[in-house]
């Protein structure tokens, strides 16, 4: 019987993997880091290469609507940039087709995925032997680096949370129209860019956040798996021409809020907004991480990314 092809999911562009299914890009084997509406800006790209996408076909595609102006696409696009470490003045990767749109400069080759093996078929002797041999060599290795912690940390727990260490979980959208879940998509990739600038302070990236969005574990438990002092949860409506961003700072010890407070702003751009509120929920946020810990460095307000 014959087999349907599989869809390609995985390509090659320049020197990145783009996988599609993983939603994921990795460059020499190390994962970029992408928000999830900038990943969709690259997937469209590459779909579409080597074609010119219009403003408006970025603007259905990635945000299901018509009305996202050609400049917010641009400022969308100068942080996808940012991300694959290009440079919009000598592009190696997305041209600007000035009065058009963009498009993706490298060819783009369509990678196989190894297929999985065969229903019940069995694995040979050589293979059992070759993957008991890692279980071994996998669990010694992993006594010995639990010892070693141990060890280092004067017989601390090695589970420990990390010392000023804070997670930002993705922010709900409450929004009338779920296609705005962008917007608080946008506002949650601010908030951990710039309290990335903030001294001393450990802050979870955006992918290992990712898998919480969907409310079903407790705050102590997100933080006990993510090795976090505390935790921060919030959520955004965006309905006409007004915004209201929540934030709230939870001590997973206890479920007390050490700090919270509530944005109301009216709608302009959408992206000097999402800084705007950014910006000051890094300043809140560094005063009232800032007398927890013992010997940190002050917190000031971090400057807006550009």
């Amino acid at each position: 019987m014959t087999t349907a092809p599989q869809p390609k999911t995985r390509f090659q562009v320049a020197d990145l993997l783009v996988d599609m299914a993983q939603r994921r890009v990795m460059r020499e084997g190390s994962a970029i880091e992408l928000s999830a509406l900038n990943f969709d800006l690259l997937r469209v790209l590459v779909e579409a290469a080597p074609n010119v996408v219009t403003y408006d076909d970025l603007a259905q595609k990635v945000w299901g609507r018509h009305f996202v102006s050609p400049e917010n696409v641009a400022q969308r696009i100068k942080l996808l940039r940012q991300g694959l470490a290009d440079d919009a003045s000598e592009p190696r990767f997305i041209e600007t087709v000035r009065g058009k749109g963009y498009r993706l400069i490298p060819s783009v080759q369509a990678v196989s995925v190894p297929a999985a093996p065969a229903a019940g078929s069995r694995p040979s002797l050589l293979t059992a032997a070759l993957v008991a041999a890692v279980l071994m060599l996998t669990t010694a290795g992993s006594v010995y680096w639990l010892g070693k912690r141990f060890a280092d940390t004067g017989g601390a727990d090695p589970r420990a949370p990390l010392p000023n260490s804070v997670a930002i979980l993705p922010l709900k959208n409450l929004s009338p129209d779920p296609g705005d879940a962008y917007f608080a998509a946008g506002i949650h990739e601010e908030i951990i860019g710039q309290l990335g600038k903030v001294p001393n302070l450990s802050v979870i990236g955006q992918t290992s956040v990712q898998p919480y969005a969907d409310g079903g574990k407790s705050i102590p438990e997100i933080a006990a798996e993510l090795n976090v002092e505390t935790v921060m949860e919030g959520s955004v409506r965006y309905s006409g021409e007004r915004v209201r961003v929540t934030a709230n700072l939870i001590d997973p010890a206890t479920g007390a809020s050490r700090w919270s407070e509530v944005y109301d702003r009216e709608l302009g751009d959408v992206f000097v907004i999402q800084e705007d509120i950014a910006t000051n929920i890094v300043a809140a946020l560094g005063a009232a991480l800032s007398p927890l810990h013992r010997g940190a460095s002050a917190y000031g307000q971090a400057t807006t990314s550009p």
